[in-house]
Formats: C-alpha cells, sequence, structure tokens
C-alpha cells in the first residue's frame, strides 16, 4: 500500500470521521442511517462528471477514542474502498482530545496496512490486488508523520508474514521449508540466521525436541535469529513452539480438530515477525529468536505413551500423553537460549493448551510469568499496544500435578487446570531468568475474525506489544 501525508488528493474519494457526540448538523438529516457510532460506515455517492464519493466513518463518543477504535474504523474503510474497486482514498485525519496525532496515524496505518490482508494465493480466479493509494489529509507534523509510517508498515510486514505462515498447509510448510523462509527473511531484512539439524541437535542432547520429531520424514530443525544491535546491552530470548504438523502422535485428536494443526508453529511465526519489525526499523537492542521447528505424526517410530525422554537440561520426562508435545520441545528450546545464547530475559510463546480458550475465548491470552516487575513491564507494553493478556497463578500446588514417580516430571498434569500445569512444566526449564509464558492456542488463529483489522486465519498475535516491550 501507498500511504502519503498531506499528498496528492485521490480526488474522487474523500474520507472523514466523525464522534458521536459531535455529528456536525448538516449530517443530522442522516439520522437513522448515519449516526457516528463506532465502525459505522457510510457511503455518499455523487454522479458528475465523474462519480465521487464520500466515506463517513463513526468513532462513537469521544471519550471512548482508543487505537483500536481507530484501526477498526479505518479498516473498514480500507476495504470498503477495495471492495467498490477504487484507486485509493483521502482520509482527514480526526482531530482528538485524547490521542495524540501520532497515535491516531499509527492505527490508521495499522488498519490499511493489516486490513487489507488476505491469504489467497492458491485461489486460481484471484484478481491481482492494486497498490492501493491512501493520503493522510490536514495532519500538522508532517515529517514525524512520515516516520510514524514506515515505522508501522515495517511492524505491519512482520504481522502480515507472520499470518502467511501460520495460514500455510503443512504439505507445504515443515520444518525443512520453515528454515528456509527464516533464512530467506533474515537475509531480506538483515538478521542472522542459523539452523541446527540431525548430530548438531544430537551433540547438544537436544533428546526431548529429536523425540518429538521422530515419526515424521521432515526431521526437526533448530531455527535461530539474532537482531544483535545493541552494543552491551542485555538480550531478551524469544521462543515460539514450530510444531508444523501437530496430529497428536499416538494420541490421536479428533478429526475434527486435525484441521487447525497446521497453524501450531503460530508462536514461532510471531517470534520471526517480532524479528522482521526490529530489523527494518533498526531498533537498538539485543534479542534472539528460536523455534524448535518439528512434526508430531504416527509411523511406526513415534515416541509413545509411556516413553521417558531425557532433555537438554538433563531432567527426565515420563511421556502421559503424546499431544502434549510442544512442551517437550519448547523444553529443549528453552534451555539452548538460556546456555547457548545467554539471554538475561525469556519469552515463550506457545500454542500450547486447548483449555486456554476455553476460559477466554479468542479475546485475551493466557499468561503466566515467575517476575513480577518483568511482567508488569510486558503489560504496560501491552497496554500501549492494545492486545489483551491475563496472567494465571502459579501456586505451588500446581508444580505437584506434573510430579512423576518414575521420571524427574511428567508432561500432563491433573484433570484440571491444564494452561497453567502446561506452564509449570515450561518453568522447569528457565533457571530462574525472569520469564514470561504465552498461551497462545486460542488467539494465534481465528475463524471468523475478532476484529475489522483481522482477516480470518493466522493474527499474528503478540507481535506488536513485543516490539513495544522491547522499543520501550
Amino acid at each position: 500500500m501507498n500511504i502519503t501525508i498531506n499528498g496528492a488528493k485521490v480526488t474522487n474519494v474523500a474520507v472523514e470521521m466523525f464522534y458521536e457526540d459531535f455529528l456536525p448538523e448538516n449530517l443530522k438529516y442522516l439520522k437513522g442511517m448515519f449516526e457516528a457510532k463506532a465502525k459505522e460506515l457510510y457511503v455518499l455517492v455523487t454522479n458528475g462528471e465523474t462519480v465521487e464519493y464520500k466515506l463517513l466513518v463513526g468513532l462513537g463518543k469521544e471519550k471512548d477514542l482508543t487505537q483500536e477504535v481507530v484501526r477498526n474504523a479505518v479498516a473498514k474503510v480500507a476495504r470498503k474502498v477495495k471492495e467498490l474497486n477504487l484507486e485509493g482514498a483521502s482520509i482527514k485525519v480526526c482531530k482528538s482530545s485524547v490521542l495524540s496525532e501520532m497515535s491516531i496515524i499509527e492505527a490508521m496505518t495499522d488498519a490499511i496496512e493489516l486490513g487489507l490482508y488476505a491469504f489467497d494465493k492458491y485461489k486460481t480466479d484471484k484478481k491481482e490486488d492494486k497498490n492501493l493509494a491512501f493520503s493522510f489529509e490536514e495532519v500538522t507534523d508532517v515529517e514525524a508523520a512520515n516516520r510514524c509510517v514506515e515505522e508501522r508498515k515495517h511492524i505491519a510486514a512482520g504481522i502480515n508474514t507472520a499470518r502467511d505462515i501460520i495460514n500455510e498447509p503443512s504439505n507445504v510448510l515443515y520444518p525443512e521449508t520453515l528454515a528456509e523462509i527464516v533464512q530467506n527473511c533474515g537475509k531480506q531484512y538483515g538478521f542472522e540466521v542459523e539452523v541446527l539439524e540431525g548430530t548438531e541437535l544430537e551433540t547438544l542432547g537436544m533428546h526431548a525436541m529429536l523425540t518429538v520429531g521422530n515419526g515424521s520424514v521432515h526431521k526437526p530443525r533448530l531455527i535461530v535469529m539474532r537482531h544483535k544491535n545493541g552494543g552491551d546491552m542485555e538480550t531478551l530470548g524469544l521462543v515460539g513452539k514450530g510444531l508444523t504438523c501437530d496430529t497428536g502422535g499416538y494420541s490421536l485428536k479428533s478429526s475434527d480438530s486435525m484441521y487447525y494443526q497446521k497453524t501450531d508453529m503460530s508462536g514461532a511465526a510471531s517470534v520471526l515477525g517480532t524479528m522482521i519489525a526490529l530489523s527494518q526499523n533498526d531498533v537498538k537492542k539485543n534479542v534472539i529468536g528460536v523455534i524448535p521447528a518439528c512434526e508430531n505424526v504416527v509411523s511406526g517410530c513415534s515416541y509413545k505413551v509411556g516413553d521417558v525422554l531425557t532433555t537438554m537440561a538433563g531432567k527426565t520426562v515420563q511421556v502421559l500423553n503424546t499431544d502434549a508435545e510442544g512442551r517437550l520441545a519448547l523444553a529443549d528450546a528453552l534451555t539452548y537460549i538460556i546456555q547457548q545464547e545467554k539471554v538475561s530475559k525469556v519469552i515463550d510463546l506457545a500454542t500450547l493448551t486447548g483449555v486456554a480458550g476455553v476460559t477466554f475465548g479468542n479475546v485475551y491470552t493466557a499468561a503466566i510469568s515467575n517476575h513480577d516487575d518483568f511482567y508488569n513491564t510486558f503489560l504496560d507494553a501491552a497496554k500501549v499496544a492494545e492486545e489483551k493478556f491475563w496472567r494465571l497463578p502459579t501456586d505451588a500446588r500446581y508444580r505437584e500435578w506434573i510430579n512423576s514417580d518414575v521420571a524427574d516430571i511428567k508432561n500432563t498434569g491433573a484433570a484440571g487446570g491444564g494452561t497453567i500445569t502446561a506452564a509449570m512444566f515450561l518453568q522447569e526449564f528457565v533457571e530462574e531468568l525472569p520469564w514470561i509464558h504465552l498461551d497462545i492456542a486460542a488467539t494465534a488463529c481465528v475463524d471468523p475474525a475478532v476484529r475489522d483489522y483481522e482477516y480470518r486465519g493466522g493474527t499474528g498475535v503478540a507481535i506488536r506489544t513485543l516490539y513495544e516491550l522491547i522499543t520501550k
């Protein structure tokens, strides 16, 4: 998309945003058709020598204005422009006593770049996408606005890349091809990528991850991304679950739930998207991203219920459910990023437990942390990014539920508290470092879309929050 500030107007398409409590007198005649409620959109068409469009957009009451309100409203505009087969639009930036001009421009850019996303690469009758042109009008600080637009476009590029790979089918996306995608992104956007496999993983002792992927012809890859741009500053570690296909192994999933298991690498996608945003915006920080990429499928080589595995950390794990595989791969990845990459804090993102969605639906992401200050800083970033997270408890009682009689721990707990006990399993491998676990099982992929700037399928959840956390 081409976005300019106070640029050449798309003369036949004008967009203006209005507040419900300050609707101009000259629009009162539209009462019942347009009342400027949040996300309300009304199209006025004038037939003269050329057809002219005016799109009226509602923002609700001004006191309730947030970036999310603007994102949803402007996304509806962008999609309407595309639906009407127009070339673009001139959008008047609304004035607000609640949000700054730059905050509104940030949200408008997000809305266009994210709202026009679609995953249609496999459709044979698709139309070629136009490079739509949008101009943000009546902007006071043009120089700051241009910088803002570029930064947000780069963040959106990371999110849309994450969406792309989440939406890929598993016959196209498997550990080897995921590694190739990340390597190509590293070359394109300027971060270092290293891929470990086979004997390299065996030498490191990553037997838990290797065992999870042992049943597949597509063997595991550990994908390491390095953004070392912060000199002597501390290094943040990001670990993203990368199960490109998860059948549940011998603890086979039902047919109904099998389709979405191609999205079980959504944590990996969000880590990659974050690295893209950081590199494109030349952020002066140190961040390492690690993806344990593997497939959990059924074959004569698959691991079995009752097996005992030894992790890279040396802890032994009794397998009670082969569908609790993500935490096994993550355990080795967490040990790797701490011991080999020497990170000082770590965040993992994983589509780990379906019960997270039972609790929160697809609105809030479940979170667990062992460090109050780190989590509160993360939550401050989430409030700015306007993404929703809810922290769950880590009482010692939950840890007792993963005790094993035959190994150090087992990979599933009691009947209840599955989201918590899964996180408690991961906590065994963070070595007392400040740590946050995000269970994105319900928020990484949505159908239908929850927000107007989303598209059904992959969301790239938490990328905006992670970017805000790292850069502020």
